[in-house]
């Protein structure tokens, strides 16, 4: 799975910063990585709502073998939590789409 990472001149430390957005994007990603072939992560800041702060956007966009991409995006106050927030959105509508993950468990009714 290729994992292309694109980030705004506000960030400090790009390198660190896509080293980690890499690796939690693979380990959220790894029930499905036989199904896609590249992720495309894109992370910037802008203003937030209230205008007093700035928001951090990441948007991650994960195309697969013979399907059309899926596309989340998730806003948060800061840079991690803007990128897991976003690789557990795509992780938890891949599972929807294609069902339980590999490892989950079926659950019983009482």
């Amino acid at each position: 799975m290729m994992i292309l990472i694109t980030t705004d001149e506000t960030i400090d430390h790009p390198e660190d910063v896509s080293h980690r957005m890499d690796a939690v994007c693979r380990s959220a990603l790894h029930p499905f990585r036989d199904r896609i072939d590249r992720v495309e992560i894109r992370l910037r800041s802008g203003p937030a709502p209230d205008a007093k702060d700035r928001e951090w956007r990441c948007e991650i966009r994960a195309h697969g073998v013979g399907r059309n991409p899926l596309l989340v995006f998730n806003r948060s106050r800061t840079v991690h939590e803007a990128y897991e927030g976003a690789a557990r959105e795509l992780r938890s509508l891949l599972g929807a789409e294609n069902g339980p993950m590999p490892d989950a468990r079926p659950s019983v009714g009482v």
